[in-house]
């Protein structure tokens, strides 16, 4: 055999043994490549933990209901035109707080009026999804809050803030209004006022 032919024989079958895995289906990618993210539920890719809840940004940690990428939360510190009032809802111990961002003027008025004093009833309409208060997945429609003369006639709005969380579909099943008791105002930034005085009330 000339050194020609065997020369040729061997360029065929090195050709043939790259492509039986192209051929066999086989993926060749071992995601050993750095920056290689072809493969599902690989780590390749910088910052990327291939968890569904990631967007792979920066500080984000991938927690539920955390608020590394929501806006949110930055627009909720430049809001003018309303208020952001803290509340206990609840008594001691078993109290759960919740901040909610609230624009009637007659119901901020009130609660500056009721900051630190006693219990009290009020109402709002409900809406699902995050606002300012990230750790609930629900908030205050900003016009729709008022304040209960007396306990509501009917307890089907009653309710805590952890058990709308535990159950958003059904905690409620007549309406959207949410009317917790043993309601505390903590504090009230009220954001109504144009120019530089600071017009925050709380009760520390």
């Amino acid at each position: 055999m000339s050194l020609f032919r065997l020369f040729l024989m061997t360029l065929l079958t090195a050709g043939l043994v790259a492509l039986v895995p192209a051929c066999s289906g086989t993926p060749t990618d071992d995601d050993d490549a750095a920056n290689d993210d072809d493969a599902a539920n690989d780590d390749d890719a910088a910052n990327d933990d291939d968890s569904a809840s990631d967007d792979d940004d920066d500080d984000d940690d991938d927690s539920g209901g955390d608020d590394d990428d929501s806006a949110t939360a930055i627009d909720c510190a430049d809001r003018t035109g309303g208020a952001m009032i803290d509340f206990q809802i609840g008594v001691g111990e078993d109290g759960e707080g919740i901040s909610l961002w609230l624009t009637d003027d007659d119901f901020i008025n009130g609660a500056v009026d009721r900051l630190q004093d006693g219990l009290h009833f009020a109402g709002f309409l409900l809406v699902m999804g995050t606002d300012c208060d990230v750790q609930w997945e629900f908030h205050a429609a900003p016009a729709s809050p008022f304040w209960f003369g007396s306990p509501p006639f009917s307890d089907h709005c009653v309710a805590m803030p952890s058990d709308i969380a535990g159950d958003p579909e059904g905690w409620n099943t007549v309406d959207d209004t949410w009317c917790p008791g043993n309601v505390t105002v903590l504090a009230v930034d009220d954001r109504r006022a144009t120019g530089d005085d600071d017009d925050s009330a709380s009760g520390s």
